[in-house]
């Protein structure tokens, strides 16, 4: 007779995240299963219309270029930009 299988302990929530994104501060709460939050977490809080995109978007995290699935730490400073956008602030 084998023993009743364990269920599998859940994840501890996470606190959430808190950091800047566009220069703006934000803070999201804990994912309910736990998992952290990633750059691609913020694609949608972050004001592009993204059905209708006229140029390239840029992706930064701490003022290097970032990848979709780069872990957010608190504090961290997310920049998700049309690519003529960074153009113009930076010329």
């Amino acid at each position: 007779v084998q023993p009743a299988p364990q269920p599998e302990p859940k994840p501890a929530p996470r606190a959430g995240w808190r950091g800047f994104l566009n220069g703006n501060p934000l803070s999201l709460p804990g994912k309910p299963d736990g998992s952290p939050y990633y750059l691609m977490d913020l694609l949608e809080r972050s004001g592009i219309d993204f059905e209708h995109l006229k140029s390239p978007v840029a992706l930064r995290l701490n003022g290097r270029p970032g990848v979709f699935q780069q872990v957010l730490m608190d504090g961290d400073r997310a920049e998700i930009v049309c690519e003529d956008e960074t153009e113009e602030k930076n010329p």
